[in-house]
């Protein structure tokens, strides 16, 4: 058990990290980042202004109007620093697209759209005068479409898009690639089109072109050259060619049984994960190398055994599933090899959908309950056996989505006042999910798990705000606020005071986005990248489903999201004690003291 203990450990928050929750809301880098995002939909309303009105706007406005933004931008971007100049000249680099595309759209010209991104990527290049990944995600994106747009209006051969992609790939990152972030992008880059390739063109019958898909996945092992033993990136590169490969072989052998493939996938990548371990053995995260592989692994072979017992069984797909749930269960509680847990936990949720499948032919969509009943103790089980974060989350979102469908199957029947409307169960069963956020003030083991639950009900309950179903906002969000009160009460008096606008955000309707903002707020005290990414990428999808949704005219419509960033953007600048002199240039970067 000492691997488990090790992985435990390496969970928890560093001696550095900030105390709690509450501290972290006030943080330099929390309000940094408050300060971004106000400036940001400050600009997005300044845009949606001029896109709301653009046609009845004067033509030389409209032309004007991109490359005065992209002047005005770089004039400011002279004061700044490091993330702060980065974003300037990230949408410095968007309005000069958009002024090519204002010239086009003024004046009906009919150019080719490939020679606009063409002309765009050349544009974007003086930026890169200096490491900015904004303008390098951007030029690989303005890059990207315009090669496939060139494809697609030509006669080219198609299967050479790929390769011609992975070349486009390759030659950014030689020429422009300055940081291990750029890397990353050409990483992924190749990664994908490694997979695009052998799931589009892996029935070409001729040699040369079978060599071509080969090499094409092939590719971004060039990458591990450049890595430098960068684990995460090694990892990521070597999954995605080991999957590559796996669906090439398959394709070449042309099998056409489940369990064959289920084993195959087995076989595959436990005996690459295998040699991984074996190779990188000596390093300190050796464990991060070969667990992603035996994930894909168990997961495809869970998927395709589900689908051989479906043709195989006939009715009694609950008894195959509860067998196969408590073998797998004993197999996790047994076993302390990572590939052994795996497939443990393969086997369960085998176990879980062969029983899912079995309730619902008996008894319909009420089987959603009775299912809800028979997850939790296997999720409690789960707990126990301490298996990875990311599976006891999907399994967590496996039995929440079951809830949720009960209760709105009991509101469609409507069988008694006791079940009330969709409305209450929704309010109920939300305030239970984000009852879950005191967990983020602990030092567990498993709040990455928490944190993508929370991102996961904040992004369902969002989308259900824009249904016709009655939500009551302020009901459905005492279990929220509840939380921020505990979290205010922490901080001292005058902080407090300034930060209960907050609680506004739920009282009126908007408890997803205060979610997302603990759960980011938590993920930098814990420096975690990864829940750090996904919470400023849910939050923007949030945001503008709460704008578009509003059925308000135009014009106010500009002012509530200018007031939200300025209000954003204000209460930032009042928490924030530090001097003030140079707060620019300090912008994004990690405070000494945190």
């Amino acid at each position: 058990m000492a691997q488990l203990d090790s992985w435990r450990h390496s969970q928890r928050p560093s001696q550095s990290s900030f105390d709690s929750l509450s501290q972290a809301l006030v943080s330099a880098q929390m309000l940094g980042a408050f300060k971004l995002f106000g400036a940001a939909l400050v600009v997005a309303s300044v845009v949606y202004l001029f896109g709301a009105n653009w046609l009845l706007l004067p033509k030389i406005i409209k032309l004007a109007m991109a490359p005065v933004l992209m002047l005005l931008l770089a004039l400011i971007s002279l004061r700044t620093s490091g993330l702060w100049m980065s974003v300037l000249h990230t949408a410095a680099g968007v309005m000069s697209g958009l002024s090519f595309a204002a010239v086009g759209q003024v004046y009906q010209t009919g150019a080719d759209s490939f020679w606009l991104f063409v002309i765009w990527s050349i544009l974007l290049v003086p930026w890169l005068y200096r490491k900015n990944l904004g303008i390098y995600l951007l030029l690989s994106a303005v890059s990207q479409t315009a090669l496939w747009l060139y494809f697609d209006q030509s006669h080219h051969q198609t299967h050479t898009l790929a390769l011609s992609s992975a070349a486009l790939f390759i030659i950014q990152y030689v020429l422009f690639g300055r940081d291990k972030a750029s890397l990353w992008v050409m990483s992924i880059g190749l990664v994908g089109l490694s997979l695009f390739a052998t799931l589009n063109y892996h029935h070409q019958d001729t040699w040369g072109q079978q060599l071509l898909w080969l090499f094409i996945a092939m590719v971004p092992l060039g990458v591990l050259v450049l890595s430098k033993r960068q684990v995460p990136l090694m990892a990521t590169v070597l999954t995605g060619v080991i999957t590559s490969l796996f669906i090439l072989v398959l394709a070449y052998f042309n099998v056409r049984s489940f369990w064959v493939y289920a084993l195959a996938a087995q076989l595959w990548f436990g005996l690459c994960a295998w040699g991984l371990y074996r190779y990188f053995g000596a390093h300190k995260n050796k464990y991060a190398m070969h667990i992603p592989l035996l994930a894909i692994g168990g997961w495809l072979s869970c998927l395709f055994v589900i689908f051989g017992l479906i043709t195989w069984i006939d009715d009694t797909y609950a008894l195959w599933g509860a067998l196969a749930t408590i073998v797998g269960l004993g197999v996790l509680w047994r076993g302390k090899v990572a590939y052994f847990r795996h497939l443990g936990y393969s086997s369960v949720m085998i176990g879980m959908g062969l029983i899912t499948l079995g309730l619902s032919e008996s008894f319909e969509l009420s089987a959603l309950g009775i299912l809800s009943l028979v997850w939790l103790p296997i999720l409690g089980v789960l707990y126990r056996l301490r298996v990875h974060w990311l599976y006891l989350l999907l399994h967590i979102l496996g039995w929440y989505g079951a809830l949720m469908g009960y209760a709105l199957y009991l509101d469609t029947i409507r069988s008694s006042e006791l079940y009330g409307s969709w409305g209450v169960w929704s309010a109920m069963v939300y305030g239970l999910g984000l009852m879950g956020c005191v967990l983020l003030m602990r030092e567990g083991v498993y709040w990455r798990t928490v944190s993508g639950f929370i991102l996961s009900i904040a992004v369902g309950f969002g989308v259900m705000t824009i249904l016709p179903i009655g939500i009551p906002p302020f009901w459905s969000a005492l279990g929220l606020l509840a939380i921020l009160g505990t979290l205010l009460m922490r901080l001292p008096p005058s902080q407090s005071l300034k930060l209960s606008v907050l609680g506004l955000l739920a009282g009126i309707g908007f408890a997803p986005i205060l979610a997302v903002i603990l759960v980011f707020a938590s993920a930098l005290s814990r420096q975690d990248r990864l829940m750090t990414i996904l919470s400023i990428l849910v939050g923007i999808g949030l945001l503008w489903l709460m704008y578009y949704q509003l059925s308000v005219p135009f014009l106010v419509k500009f002012i509530i999201i200018l007031s939200s960033g300025l209000l954003m953007t204000i209460v930032a600048t009042v928490l924030d004690e530090r001097p003030q002199h140079g707060e620019l240039k300090q912008a994004g970067v990690k405070d000494a003291k945190a």
